[in-house]
């Protein structure tokens, strides 16, 4: 291959020269040939018209000189170019000296153009010379490489030809071992593959025995399972018990089938690549075609016999998985069965338990919503009672707050208390106190004011008392699937929350909701007694007389949840005895044997709650009176602060554009006093001389105009002030009579005693000796009740008077404006009245007394000024009358 190469080489080097060679003899008979053609052509044209000049070099070529079409010669542009300069600047001989000469130029181009004729004839020798060295230096070069390739390759054959027959011969040994290995190879790893299905499938059978046993295990917990929850807890368990065991199974079959899977097909391919690995000597191997067509047969049963072990496998995992399910869910159903009738009643008394405790939630968590409305209307009283107290004492501790804001925010109040009693009411009315639609919250409060001092302290919250009875009740036999131990841990943890409230209460009420809940527990027990005879289930809803017309108030919503909670534990108990049918109770000890026992316990259930809802309701009703109380007597302070602000207000506007008018005032005083002190200096002795007679004129004229200068603005001054007195004065009764009016229509919407429910109110019982006291005096024996003045009866408040505020005497005539007429009398359209004829009373005395003020002010002014009239007057004599004594 190399000899082969080199050979190429060297043709290549040869022929490159002799086509070098040939390429410049074509190229200079081509030259030759064309300019033979064209010294014909010019003999043709009578070369001795068109040539212009021969050039012919030191070797004897000829160059012939054409001129072009459309040139002139050089000789006649450079005679025309010396015409015109010697036309031109004739004169100037510096200009003449610098021009080159046209001849030195042409004879430079003719050098330059004969040189480079000589240089391109002999170029072509040059360039035939240097190919022809640089040819012979290339094949030298091969040659040499040539003879180096040849001389390391003659040892080489001589050594392949030795060394072949023993390497053939281990490769043909080496061929027969490894297809002996591939083979024990293939035949170990199936062999393995048939132990591990069988340890596995030893394996499945221990399991299988685990998971019955375990199941058996359980026999005991569902006997003594006293909860529902416990029984699907097992039941759930059973599931889990059979699906652990069966993903353990699965899990095994898919890791085997994984391993099995990976293992043939790595036999496979393992085959696959031995016998692609025999290649002939004509692809480059090293195998013979006998050797690869007896390889090839062995590798071929191998992969019959792969074929077999994985059939064989494969058709006894198919049922493997199905087989083992089906005899785990067999042994989970057998379990089943036998405790299906514990399942059935702990889940039917699970399920009235929850009834249970669904209406034992919901109806604290109305109690919580009718607490939290208490509690809020109870911030709100406390709330305004501190801004009044910070509005009646200032003081930096307290909020800063006005009276204005204070009364904007009394509408909150009110809607909150509209809103409460809305929810408080039995029936919807459809409007409010007002005539308006009100849907209400309402709260509890602690009334601290002095009316709440002959009223007994509120009781516990309500709450409390219905969850305690709800437990109490709880904790007797009728527990409904709930055993003592788990009543026993709820009971404590109810009681526990009850320890940490924070409620305040009466402990006589208290005791009395009690002994109503001990009286409801034993009726319920007495509804244990069970009956012989048989119940029919009838299909009628279990009736209570309970109204579920409304649920906007408490009292329907709380029937209405009562109404829900019967009819749900009706449809509940009719199915459960239904599919009972006359099979005994698992448990008799906490649940009835017929219909009838049942609906009896539950009706005397849910019935006390009722009543107990209706307890809490009236006692809501006695809170809320006693808000009311509060509430009133709280508003009745606002109307004296809000009037009494405006009052200030006004003085102190009044007061300003008073202090206003007088600083204005004053600096024209100050001008008329500097005026009157330059008089004063004016007025010397020497003025009194005759001839000096017209600068005393003058200045007498002077001290007069001022006078009367000084005079105008004390009167001007006087009357402004008394227009501006009297125009506030009126603007401060329109505002006032504007802000009684606003506040007496807001006083309309206070909520009364007399527009809420009076509720339950039970007798004060008076200790012996004032019984006594009252029968020798004849009077009532019983409480009488607080005298209440407010009522919802219209009344008319008159006016005020609008033409008091005048200068000159009061008039003749009064005019009032025109009087309010309230819906409701309260202490606070009272207290309004009262606090607006005190703000009157008070800016009219203040009137009064600027008026008055105004009035001294202007006759002290006039009598200074009248008294330094008398005094200029009298200076002036005395002057004139120092010159007249002399004459």
């Amino acid at each position: 291959m190399l000899t082969y190469y080199s050979q190429w080489i060297v043709s290549m080097l040869a022929y490159y020269s002799q086509w070098i060679v040939s390429m410049l003899a074509y190229y200079s008979q081509w030259i030759v040939s064309m300019l033979a053609y064209y010294l014909q052509w010019i003999a043709e044209l009578n070369l001795s018209d068109v040539v212009k000049q021969i050039l012919q070099t030191s070797r004897g070529t000829e160059f012939y000189l054409l001129p072009d079409a459309g040139l002139t010669s050089a000789e006649s542009v450079e005679g025309q170019d010396e015409d015109n300069l010697q036309s031109e600047d004739k004169t100037n001989d510096a200009i003449i000296n610098m021009i080159i000469p046209k001849s030195l130029i042409l004879q430079t181009k003719l050098k330059i153009r004969q040189n480079f004729l000589e240089h391109l004839d002999e170029w072509f020798d040059e360039a035939s010379d240097r190919a022809n060295s640089i040819v012979i230096a290339k094949c030298q070069e091969i040659n040499s490489e040539l003879d180096l390739r040849l001389h390391l390759h003659q040892p080489r054959p001589q050594r392949a030809e030795f060394d072949i027959h023993n390497v053939r011969a281990a490769e043909l040994v080496m061929h027969s071992e490894r297809v002996i290995r591939h083979c024990a190879g293939m035949e170990k790893k199936m062999a393995e593959l048939s132990a591990t299905f069988k340890a596995m499938n030893m394996e499945h059978n221990k399991l299988a025995n685990q998971f019955h046993v375990d199941i058996q295990a359980l026999e005991v917990k569902f006997v003594n399972a006293t909860k529902s929850s416990r029984l699907v807890n097992l039941q759930n368990q059973l599931v889990v018990e059979k699906e652990k065991f069966m993903t353990t199974i699965r899990t095994s079959l898919r890791q085997f089938r994984q391993h099995l899977d990976e293992t043939l097909q790595m036999l496979r391919e393992s085959n696959a690549r031995f016998i692609k690995a025999f290649k002939l000597f004509s692809d480059g191997g090293n195998f013979c075609p006998e050797e690869i067509e007896d390889y090839r047969k062995k590798l071929e049963k191998m992969s019959q016999q792969i074929d077999s072990t994985e059939g064989s496998i494969m058709s006894e995992l198919e049922g493997m998985e199905s087989k083992r399910l089906e005899s785990a869910t067999k042994i989970c159903l057998e379990f089943e069965e036998r405790f299906k009738s514990h399942m059935n009643d702990l889940v039917f008394m699970e399920r009235v338990s929850r009834w249970l405790t669904n209406t034992q939630v919901k109806i604290k968590s109305e109690v919580a919503y009718s607490n939290t409305q208490s509690q809020n209307l109870l911030g709100m009283l406390k709330t305004l009672e501190q801004r009044i107290n910070a509005c009646q004492n200032k003081n930096m501790d307290l909020e800063q707050i006005t009276s204005t804001q204070l009364n904007d925010s009394l509408e909150e109040i009110f809607g909150a208390f509209v809103k409460r009693w809305d929810y408080l009411q039995r029936e919807k009315t459809g409007t409010g106190p007002n005539g308006t639609i009100a849907n209400a919250k309402v709260v509890f409060t602690n009334d601290n004011t002095a009316q709440a001092g002959k009223i007994s302290k509120l009781i516990e919250d309500p709450t409390f008392a219905t969850i305690k009875s709800i437990l109490k009740t709880q904790r007797t036999k009728l527990k409904f699937g709930l055993d003592a131990a788990i009543d026993g841990e709820e009971y404590k943890r109810e009681k526990s929350a009850v320890s940490q409230s924070s409620s305040k209460g009466s402990e006589q009420s208290m005791t009395k909701i009690n002994q109503k809940a001990n009286i409801d527990v034993k009726k319920t027990a007495i509804g244990t007694v069970r009956s012989s005879k048989q119940f029919k289930i009838d299909k009628k809803p279990l009736s209570l007389g309970i109204d579920t017309s409304s649920k906007e108030q408490f009292i329907p919503h709380i029937q209405g949840i009562l109404k829900d909670t019967s009819d749900g534990l009706l449809s509940t108990a009719e199915v459960f005895y239904a599919q009972k049918g006359s099979n005994p109770v698992t448990r008799p000890q906490v649940l009835q044997e017929t219909l009838e026992q049942f609906t009896e316990v539950i009706t005397q259930k849910i019935g006390s709650y009722g009543s107990q809802a209706d307890d809490y309701h009236n006692q809501c009703l006695q809170e809320f009176r006693h808000q009311l109380l509060n509430l009133e007597d709280l508003c009745a302070q606002v109307p004296g602060l809000v009037i009494g602000d405006y009052v200030q207000n006004q003085i102190l506007e009044s007061k300003k554009a008073h202090d206003a008018l007088v600083s204005e005032f004053q600096s024209i005083l100050e001008q008329l006093a500097t005026r009157q002190t330059a008089n004063k200096k004016e007025l010397r002795p020497t003025l009194g001389h005759p001839n000096l007679k017209d600068d005393l004129a003058a200045l007498c004229a002077m001290e007069y105009e001022r006078h009367l200068n000084f005079v105008e603005h004390v009167t001007r001054f006087t009357e402004t002030q008394q227009e501006n007195a009297v125009k506030n004065g009126q603007v401060f009764v329109e505002g006032l009579v504007e802000l009684s009016t606003r506040l007496l229509k807001q006083c309309d919407h206070i909520l009364l005693l007399d527009e809420v429910d009076k509720g339950r109110v039970e007798p004060k019982l008076l200790p012996t000796s004032e019984l006594i006291r009252r029968k020798k005096a004849g009077k009532s024996l019983e409480e009488e009740e607080t005298n209440y003045k407010s009522s919802c009866s219209i009344a008319s408040w008159i006016g005020l008077p609008m033409n008091q505020f005048c200068l000159e005497g009061l008039p003749s005539r009064l005019e009032l404006s025109p009087s309010i007429t309230t819906n409701k009398t309260t202490s606070a359209h009272s207290a309004v009245i009262k606090s607006r004829d005190l703000a009157y009373q008070t800016y009219k005395t203040s009137f009064d007394k600027m008026v008055q003020e105004i009035e001294s002010t202007k006759n002290s002014l006039l009598l200074t000024e009248t008294l330094w009239s008398q005094s200029w007057n009298s200076s002036v004599e005395k002057v004139k009358g120092l010159y007249q004594t002399e004459s």
